[in-house]
C-alpha cells in the first residue's frame, strides 16, 4: 500500500493526497466498496481551514457514485465510529491530521462495524482508486446533515458521572471545541475551558500538544484535575491537581487497577504497544493483571482486544480504548473515565515504577528498508543485546523512530543507532 500510514491518509493540505480533486475519487471509491446499492457514508471533520471544502469534495463524490453522504460537521473521530453503528451506514470517515500541524489533513477511515479499516480494506479501496472503478453516476443528491449529533453526546453523558468535580479542559482548538463544555456540565462537573475558539489555523496550538497553559491553570485555580485533547479528540493528557502531566503508561496502570477493583477488567489484561515501558509489566504483574503488547496504531490495539474480549487497551501517546463503550479512541470519553474513578490523579504516578528510556526521531529522506542498511541492523542488535529496542519509521511522517529502554548506556545506544541511520538515509 501507498496511500495509507499508520493511521489513514495523511498529509500537506492542498497537496496529493489531500485535494478536493483527490477527496472528490475517494467519496466515489467508498461507494464502490461498499456491500449495499445505495450505501451511507458517514463523513465528520475537525476546525482545519481545508476541512470544509475536502468534505464537500468528499460528499460529492460519493453522491455522485448512488450513495448517500451524511455530514456531522466538527466532531470527535469516535464520533464517526458512533454514528456508523447507530446510523447502519456501510463506512464512515473522519477528516482530520490528528494532532498534525494546521496545514495538514487527512482522512481516517472506519468499517461498518465501527473499527478502523483492516489492512483488507485498505488494500481495496486503493485497488479501487487506482483502476478508477467506479460505479455509475447516481439517480439525484443525497445528502444529510447530522451536524451537533446529539446521540453522541447522549451517548457521552450516559457513561459516566463527573459531580463535584473542578476541571479544566483544553480543547486545542480542535474537534471537542464545540462539545466538551457542555458534555462535562451535563456530567455535573464544574468546568474551566481554554482552547475552543478554533480560526481554522490554531489547531494544536494548544491541547494535548501543548499542555502547559492547562497545567498552570489547574494549578493556579486549585482544580481537580486537567484534560487536554487534540486535534480529532482521539488523544489525551491527564494532569493532576498538583498541576503535573500524568505519565500515559502510568495513566493505563492506573485504569487497569481501578477497572480490576471494580470488576471491569476482562481476563485480567489489558492491550499495549511496544512502546509502552516494561515497568507497566512489573508493576500491573503485582496485580496479577497480564500486559498484552502490539504493534504501534491504535487500530491493532482495537483489534487485539476484541478478537480476546480485553476490555481496555491503550498507547503510550494518550489514545485509550475502553471496549464497553467504543471500538476506537475516544478522549472525552476515556476522561470521563478516568475522572470517574473518584481518585486523586497525583496517586496514578505511584502505581509503576518505569524503567530508563530515551527516544529520539531522525528525519529522513526516504524509508528505506531497514533490514537492507547493515551497519543500522548491527547497531540495532549492539543495543538490543543490553536493553529493549523498538526502531520503526513513522506513519504518517518522514521520521525514523528510536526507542531504546534499559539502565544502561542507553543515550548513547540511541545515537549510535540514530548516526548510523543518519549516514544512510537522514535529510
Amino acid at each position: 500500500m501507498t496511500l495509507f500510514g499508520t493511521d489513514g491518509i495523511r498529509g500537506k493540505a492542498n497537496q496529493h493526497p489531500v485535494t478536493e480533486g483527490f477527496a472528490f475519487e475517494l467519496g466515489k471509491a467508498v461507494v464502490a466498496l461498499a456491500d449495499s446499492e445505495t450505501p451511507k457514508i458517514i463523513i465528520g471533520r475537525d476546525t482545519r481551514s481545508s476541512g470544509k471544502a475536502l468534505q464537500t469534495a468528499l460528499a460529492k463524490g460519493i453522491i455522485d457514485s448512488g450513495g448517500e453522504a451524511l455530514l456531522l460537521g466538527v466532531v470527535p473521530s469516535n464520533a464517526v465510529s458512533f454514528a456508523v453503528m447507530n446510523e447502519k451506514a456501510a463506512c464512515g470517515i473522519m477528516i482530520s491530521a490528528s494532532h498534525n500541524p494546521p496545514d495538514e489533513n487527512g482522512f481516517k477511515f472506519f468499517g461498518s462495524s465501527g473499527f478502523k479499516f483492516s489492512d483488507d480494506e485498505q488494500e481495496k479501496l486503493e485497488a479501487i482508486l487506482a483502476s478508477k472503478s467506479f460505479r455509475a453516476a447516481g439517480a439525484g443528491p443525497k445528502e444529510r446533515s447530522l451536524e451537533s449529533y446529539g446521540a453522541y453526546k447522549e451517548f457521552l453523558v450516559s457513561s459516566g458521572n463527573l459531580q463535584g468535580l473542578k476541571v479544566g479542559i483544553d480543547c486545542g482548538n480542535g474537534s471537542a471545541s464545540f462539545i466538551a463544555a457542555e458534555v462535562f456540565e451535563k456530567l455535573d462537573a464544574s468546568v474551566t475551558v481554554i482552547g475552543n475558539h478554533p480560526d481554522g489555523s490554531n489547531i494544536n496550538e494548544s491541547g494535548a500538544m501543548h499542555p502547559e497553559q492547562l497545567q498552570k491553570i489547574v494549578k493556579e485555580n486549585k482544580l481537580d484535575a486537567g484534560i487536554a485533547f487534540d486535534g480529532d479528540a482521539d488523544r489525551l493528557v491527564v494532569i493532576d491537581e498538583q498541576g503535573n502531566v500524568v505519565d500515559s503508561d502510568a495513566v493505563m496502570a492506573a485504569i487497569a487497577v481501578n477497572l480490576e477493583e471494580k470488576g471491569r477488567l476482562s481476563n485480567n489484561a489489558i492491550v499495549v504497544t511496544d512502546y509502552s515501558n516494561s515497568g507497566l509489566d512489573d508493576s500491573l504483574g503485582k496485580h496479577d493483571i497480564k500486559v498484552v503488547r502490539v504493534n504501534t496504531g491504535d487500530k491493532l490495539v482495537a483489534e487485539e482486544m476484541f478478537a480476546n474480549n480485553y476490555s481496555f487497551g491503550g498507547e503510550s501517546s494518550g489514545h485509550y480504548i475502553f471496549s464497553e463503550f467504543a471500538r476506537s479512541a475516544d478522549a472525552l470519553l476515556a476522561a470521563i473515565q478516568i475522572l470517574g474513578f473518584g481518585k486523586k490523579l497525583s496517586e496514578f504516578s505511584g502505581i509503576i515504577a518505569k524503567y530508563p528510556q530515551v527516544f529520539v526521531n531522525v528525519a529522513v529522506k526516504e524509508k528505506k528498508p531497514l533490514e537492507s542498511i547493515p551497519d543500522v541492523m548491527e547497531k540495532i542488535k549492539e543495543a538490543g543485546e543490553q536493553g529493549r529496542v523498538f526502531v520503526r519509521y513513522s506513519g504518517t511522517e518522514n521520521v525514523l523512530r528510536i526507542m531504546v529502554e534499559g539502565k544502561g548506556s542507553i543515550n548513547e545506544l540511541a545515537g549510535r543507532i540514530a548516526d548510523a541511520v543518519k549516514a544512510e538515509v537522514g535529510k
